[in-house]
């Protein structure tokens, strides 16, 4: 695997990354702003060791009782997928995400829900569906929901997707659009025809691309 390049921090020394280190698996120590978005390649760096390891800390740090500690550790997973090396990379972590979503702080259950989304981890297909069907739940979640399933990419979502063109979320019709896109089955190119018609801007754009995308699929 290619270690990523360094970031705006530059090159950091041996005992200071190996205090950053032992700060994010300290309970007592880490806060949430105290780590820069491109810090952790760096820290790796130093020290020779691989992301996996820093994935293991910070999946660790999930456990905490402290708010604080637990929205750090989503913050670095969220950077190392989004920025490094991908969100596949942190499906060993999914199992300790999906356990956030039991928060009830409203921010951190949305946090979780688009992480989750994002490394569409096929062991939460039924939770994404749960999240869509589920008329009380964040507007958000439910979003991020529809992108999850469209990552995952399983033909059995096409319903509750199909169902979400019509929500009453912008954000949720959105998501449901594209994860259809991303799915790919000609299945929905009848209700995104339909939606195309009563679009306009943006919104039509994302259907067309959609389409597009269902158009271009290899069989």
């Amino acid at each position: 695997m290619v270690e990523p390049e360094h970031g705006s921090v530059g090159s950091l020394s041996h005992d200071i990354a190996t205090q950053i280190m032992d700060d994010l698996a300290d309970n007592d120590k880490i806060q949430g702003d105290m780590i820069p978005h491109d810090l952790l390649p760096n820290v790796n760096k130093a020290l020779n060791v691989s992301f996996d390891m820093t994935i293991s800390t910070l999946t660790t740090a999930l456990c905490s009782v402290k708010h604080e500690i637990v929205a750090a550790a989503l913050e670095q997973l969220w950077v190392i997928g989004d920025r490094y090396y991908g969100f596949s990379h942190l499906v060993e972590a999914s199992v300790a995400i999906t356990s956030l979503l039991k928060a009830e702080d409203g921010s951190t259950r949305e946090g979780v829900a688009w992480l989750l989304g994002s490394i569409g981890d096929k062991r939460n297909y039924t939770i994404f569906l749960n999240m869509m069907s589920d008329t009380k739940e964040q507007e958000n979640v439910r979003a991020a929901a529809a992108h999850g399933l469209g990552r995952i990419g399983d033909t059995g979502a096409l319903d509750q997707l199909i169902l979400a063109l019509e929500d009453s979320s912008k954000r949720v019709r959105f998501e449901a659009v594209d994860a259809l896109g991303a799915i790919g089955d000609q299945k929905a190119v009848p209700y995104l025809t339909s939606l195309l018609d009563r679009s306009i801007g943006v919104a039509r754009r994302h259907i067309l691309y959609a389409l597009s995308s269902i158009q271009n699929k290899p069989s």
